[in-house]
């Protein structure tokens, strides 16, 4: 029973895959390493030859030395819009946003603040136990580990 449903469940979400050529090669290796028989599945295969996809139908076992799959089936759940659109492509993913304002020049402690001067002060110490990670937080605008690395890091590589 549970080897069944097993291998329902891992059809359905394989058979996303076969829509593509190279997501057809990744379903294939998981049903050949996972699964005793090809016989096991329950859904129609889809047998690519020179790039064209022929479908053979549920249970039988396509001998050929070409790529068999599961065919891929229309899912209710994703409505019209979604269903024939390739699982590779991603929707949601929008373009980066531009910075309009862009600085010319980076502040001398990683961060804009209106006290460089007392975090100069507090960074002379910054080799020695005891450096005040609260006073740095205060004057470096609530960002104390970015400007503490930009100092080491500004220090060690430059």
């Amino acid at each position: 029973m549970a080897t069944s449903k097993f291998k329902r469940m891992l059809n359905k979400e394989l058979s996303h895959f076969s829509e593509t050529k190279s997501g057809s090669q990744i379903s294939e290796w998981v049903f050949r390493t996972f699964l005793d028989k090809q016989e096991d599945l329950d859904l129609p295969f889809l047998r690519f030859e020179d790039g064209v996809a022929q479908q053979s139908q549920p249970g039988h076992v396509v001998a050929t030395a070409k790529s068999v799959l599961p065919a891929p089936r229309d899912r209710p759940d994703m409505g019209p819009k979604l269903a024939g659109q390739a699982m590779s492509q991603i929707t949601g993913v929008k373009k980066p946003l531009s910075h309009t304002v862009s600085l010319t020049e980076l502040p001398k402690h990683g961060v804009e603040t209106p006290h460089e001067e007392k975090l100069d002060q507090l960074y002379q110490e910054i080799d020695k136990w005891g450096l005040d990670m609260y006073e740095i937080a205060v004057y470096s605008n609530k960002h104390p580990l970015t400007s503490i690395m930009y100092t080491i890091f500004k220090v060690s590589f430059y």
